[in-house]
């Protein structure tokens, strides 16, 4: 990689040749894109209540 101008390129190109792709993302990317998250407030699925068994660290 040259430069930050060159890193879609480049990752796209490493995405094309790599035999899997793992992608780590968190709740900020859902909740920009408009998917409801789970602990929002008003909006959450877990309203309330605890969170279901083995959805918590």
């Amino acid at each position: 990689m040259n430069g930050m101008e060159d890193l879609p390129r480049d990752l796209l190109e490493l995405a094309r040749t790599a035999r899997t792709v793992t992608v780590l993302s968190g709740a900020g990317i859902s909740a920009e894109s408009g998917v409801p998250t789970f602990r929002d407030a008003g909006t959450g699925r877990w309203r309330g209540g605890p969170a279901p068994p083995g959805c918590t660290w």
